[in-house]
């Protein structure tokens, strides 16, 4: 071992400098056996790919916590931690270390803080050899306790992302299975799940005697700013917005005829790569915000919530309309007149107003999951570059 150094970032009560070494001194990488898709099973012991879980298989040597590298694929040169009994198939490399030497935890966190995409070879078909690997050097600290503290920071802080990524999966879950309950199915004039307060069939509506149509105008990408006047672009709502909009976070500068919301409006958008892309809708509730254009602007009439609208235009029957009359092969349009003979069943106002909000709260509650994700994530990729040499 040679080369000297120190991180920028210790934890207290350890010092002495971290020294470089191969891979192949502290560690043997191989890559296990294949295993054929028509050999997995419905249980037995996980078997985890270049790209994840796979399936199951029944094996008495399968490994239990290890470090791997994708040898192929896409994904060539990530590292992997996997936890609990695993059977790892033969396009990821195992980094196979004596625990009592290395510890697993400090030397995936040190692969990750580290790119090893350079290391990749074969251009249209990208692999990473166990020669190359065996090569490769990384600084290690002078104690094994030292190793350890660093790794159980990084693993908490995995487990703690893994434990927001399952809250927000279950939230996302009971969305769509309270989209299911609570708006009519296949014919029906009511839901299954009804809110306490609430009874009465619903009543049949044809979307052309609902609301006043437009299309947003301008605004491509090349104008958005980061500042100025706030502005929906159409491609957001695939990636960005939920279906109630209250605030906008992209700008541009004023157009002459520009279309500006009024705080009701239901945006569809009007271009796509599928019909499924498309068939979605979101409810603008804020006012003085330019509606880009590729965009189907509804303007609810009374006794309409902008928000209920949009739910019923995004789901059940009306969404499947909607997929039925988009046309267009690489790229999928949809009008304003194919929105016009969507039915939709409407409650009152009141039990329109009722569901909105208890979607509304979901989506908050969804995109607080978001954000955590992405602060934790952050703070891992910090601590990830402080924290190794």
């Amino acid at each position: 071992m040679t080369n000297s150094n120190t991180p920028a970032l210790r934890f207290g009560g350890f010092e002495g400098v971290w020294t470089h070494t191969r891979l192949a001194d502290i560690a043997q990488m191989y890559q296990p056996q294949t295993i054929a898709s028509k050999e997995l099973q419905q249980s037995g012991v996980p078997v985890f790919g270049a790209n994840g879980f796979i399936g199951f298989y029944n094996a008495a040597n399968h490994a239990t916590d290890q470090v791997t590298i994708s040898a192929r694929g896409e994904k060539t040169g990530t590292p992997s931690y996997v936890s609990g009994p695993v059977w790892i198939t033969g396009n990821s490399m195992v980094v196979n270390v004596d625990s009592s030497c290395i510890d697993k935890r400090f030397l995936y966190g040190n692969l990750s803080s580290r790119s090893l995409k350079s290391l990749v070879t074969g251009g249209a078909q990208p692999q990473l050899t166990r020669n190359v690997l065996n090569e490769y050097r990384i600084s290690v600290p002078p104690t094994l306790e030292e190793q350890r503290a660093i790794g159980e920071l990084f693993a908490d802080l995995d487990a703690l992302i893994e434990q927001h990524r399952a809250k927000h999966a279950n939230l996302q879950q009971t969305k769509t299975a309270l989209m299911q309950r609570m708006f009519p199915q296949d014919g029906a004039d009511e839901p299954e799940l009804r809110l306490d307060e609430f009874s009465g069939k619903w009543q049949p509506r044809i979307m052309r005697d609902c609301a006043e149509y437009s299309k947003g105008r301008g605004y491509s990408k090349k104008d958005i700013a980061d500042e100025g006047t706030p502005v929906i672009h159409y491609g957001r709502l695939y990636t960005k917005y939920e279906t109630a909009i209250t605030s906008v976070d992209t700008f541009a500068a004023p157009q002459p005829g520009a279309l500006i919301s009024r705080g009701d409006e239901v945006l569809v958008p009007a271009s796509g790569e599928t019909a499924e892309d498309i068939a979605i809708a979101s409810a603008l509730l804020k006012t003085g915000v330019l509606i880009g254009g590729d965009l189907n602007v509804i303007r609810p009439r009374q006794n309409i919530d902008s928000v209920f609208l949009a739910l019923s235009l995004s789901n059940g029957m009306a969404k499947e309309t909607l997929v039925k009359r988009a046309q267009g092969k690489s790229v999928v349009h949809l009008r304003n007149p194919d929105i016009q003979e969507v039915e939709i069943f409407f409650p009152t106002l009141e039990e329109q107003r009722a569901i909105g909000e208890v979607f509304t709260n979901l989506d908050a509650l969804i995109a607080d999951e978001d954000r955590y994700i992405a602060q934790l994530t952050q703070a891992k990729a910090a601590l990830l570059q402080r924290m190794f040499t």
